[in-house]
């Protein structure tokens, strides 16, 4: 007997692993990067969910310009200056337009 599913109708996350997987791992070294640039324990900051701490607060408007501002620095980057990866980390600019549009997004969404 096999086990049944009842997956119709549910979105296939897998298709982003299968089709994307290369540009997956970039954007995760960028999450990454941002967990450990703005981790702060003596602050009582975790930088792995820094990023959300102001969803449905009054902040996130500054959060989600904070985003906007990155995703069009990191664009100009590219498009004005030919730079592929940021100097400090060796990370493509496009995983960091990709992130801080996701977590823009993530707002959005929170806000619906």
């Amino acid at each position: 007997m096999t086990a049944v599913r009842h997956n119709s109708n549910k979105p296939d996350l897998l298709l982003w692993l299968d089709q994307m997987p290369n540009a997956l791992a970039e954007v995760n070294r960028a999450k990454e990067f941002g967990s450990k640039k703005y981790d702060d324990p003596e602050k009582g900051i975790d930088g792995n969910t820094n990023w959300a701490d102001s969803i449905g607060t009054i902040g996130h408007l500054d959060f989600q310009d904070g985003c906007r501002s990155a995703v069009f620095r990191h664009l100009m980057k590219i498009a004005w200056q030919g730079h592929r990866d940021t100097t400090q980390n060796s990370i493509q600019h496009m995983a960091f337009v990709a992130l801080n549009a996701l977590m823009w997004l993530e707002y959005e969404l929170a806000e619906e």
